[in-house]
């Protein structure tokens, strides 16, 4: 009776079942560097674009009669529906795949910029600001197109080398102020003057590059079937984690864009730096050194510290730096300390985005969700720091709002409880 009790268990417990639920997920993509280069290439572009305004800002600001709000309030509008769009973009992504999103965004980022030409007035062009700044959602697309494919070992290097990207915005920072006062700056063509003529120089390439990135890059082997839309939103309401990650990338990203938005304006209106050197030097040094720091960042948060732990170092440190820029002692130590804060930018970019493919494997969701928080933060805040300049006479009050978003974040990575291990 026991051998026949037995035979009986076996066959409810066929082997071939067990065999179909220990089945392993195909081994990860060993790397591509082709899509690596083209997305960075494709994110320098895209991030130009998206920064466009930027040294426009101490141009407009004397066209136009603006206040200094005003002035940073146009610099800093791409920010606001590229960030709104991030989360939308994001999922998408993760469903559609980061070849063909990519390349439908840049092919589109070719008609606002190019409708910026015919823009005469402030509300024109915070419209015309707007939708360009859809080009912003690049990010994201990028991050999870490259993450796709790279073995997580390896995620942290290869997203911090496509963040080099961000670099892209020394191609405003320097070239704007050049085309304006020395191309175009005599040619007037009917209702259209010179500044204008700087639109179709930056739309052409985009579209250029939308149609060599659908040609020359592919989509990753598909190591699962993709989810559907309802799941990928339901991440936001799951994980509070997400939204920690996000918040931290405020502080990071939203840093880096904030201030590379902010700093011709401040420059020139709070010490007397010329414009076009505010942006074409100043500004531009701030730009480089916190793209050219991420892939450092990346690499320490693979290799050799927690990216918990690094992102500890990091607030600590922008803290510091925020508390002396608040005090605006004089203008080298101001300007130091604002590239200081650039380095800790760089390496926080870094290791949020390592955290991001640790814990979560719909990368395009909840990078999408921080891009967008990053975004927000961007925008945000060089208006408020506009505003409070306004209202009170002084940048001071806008640094110290800085400084409680720093230690918000610092107190966060000091509680490891809420980087619990999950991979959802």
């Amino acid at each position: 009776m026991a051998e026949i009790a037995r035979t009986t268990v076996v066959k409810e417990y066929p082997p071939k079942l067990k065999k179909k639920e220990e089945r392993p997920l195909p081994p990860e993509p060993p790397g591509n560097s082709r899509v690596l280069f083209l997305a960075t290439a494709a994110f320098f572009l895209s991030f130009s674009i998206w920064a466009l305004y930027a040294p426009f800002g101490p141009y407009f600001r004397e066209w136009f009669g603006l206040s200094a709000g005003q002035a940073l309030t146009i610099a800093a509008i791409p920010a606001l529906f590229g960030s709104a769009m991030r989360v939308p973009i994001g999922i998408l992504t993760d469903r559609y795949g980061g070849r063909r999103v990519f390349s439908i965004l840049l092919i589109f980022a070719f008609f606002p910029v190019m409708a910026a030409m015919a823009a005469n007035s402030y509300l024109s062009l915070l419209l015309c600001g707007l939708f360009f700044g859809t080009i912003g959602t690049s990010f994201i697309i990028g991050i999870t197109h490259v993450s796709s494919w790279y073995p997580q070992a390896r995620q942290g290097t290869a997203l911090g080398i496509y963040g080099i990207g961000n670099v892209g915005t020394i191609l405003a920072t320097i070239l704007v102020p050049i085309l304006i006062e020395k191309v175009f700056k005599d040619i007037q063509l009917g209702p259209i003057t010179g500044w204008h003529f700087v639109f179709p120089v930056y739309a052409t390439p985009a579209l250029i590059m939308g149609f060599i990135y659908w040609t020359l890059t592919s989509d990753p082997p598909k190591r699962s079937k993709p989810k559907p839309f309802k799941e990928h939103f339901s991440i936001y309401g799951s994980s509070g984690l997400a939204w920690i990650l996000s918040f931290l990338y405020w502080m990071t990203f939203g840093g880096f864009v904030a201030f590379s938005l902010f700093s011709p304006t401040y420059f020139n209106d709070r010490w007397d730096i010329p414009r076009a050197q505010a942006s074409l030097i100043f500004t531009t040094i701030f730009v480089v050194i916190t793209a050219l720091i991420r892939p450092v960042g990346g690499y320490l948060s693979d290799r050799i510290i927690n990216a918990r732990k690094l992102l500890i170092i990091v607030y600590a440190a922008s803290l510091v730096l925020l508390g002396v820029m608040s005090a605006e002692i004089s203008f080298p130590i101001t300007v130091g300390c604002i590239y200081g804060l650039g380095f800790c930018c760089g390496i926080g970019n870094a290791a949020v985005f390592k955290l991001i493919p640790t814990y979560f494997t719909q990368v395009g969701a909840v990078g999408g969700l921080a891009g967008a928080v990053g975004g927000v933060g961007g925008f945000c805040m060089p208006i408020i720091m506009g505003r409070l300049k306004d209202l009170t006479g002084s940048y001071t009050p806008g640094f110290l709002v800085w400084c409680a978003i720093c230690l918000a974040c610092l107190i966060l990575t000091l509680m490891p409880r809420l980087f619990h291990r999950q991979k959802i």
